[in-house]
């Protein structure tokens, strides 16, 4: 939730700017939403390969 906080706050101090630095911000989100889904995705099949 910070780091979306963080985001939009970037995105609005560049305001108009330049498209860039948003398109940098928004692929930055998604990479940390990507990663963040990986390693809970991770973390399950390790909890069931252990309970095996």
């Amino acid at each position: 939730m910070q780091g979306m906080i963080t985001t939009v706050t970037a995105v609005r101090e560049v305001g108009e700017e330049g498209g860039d630095v948003a398109m940098r911000a928004v692929l930055l989100q998604l990479s940390d939403t990507t990663v963040f889904t990986f390693n809970l995705a991770f973390l399950a099949v390790t909890k069931a390969a252990a309970a095996l």
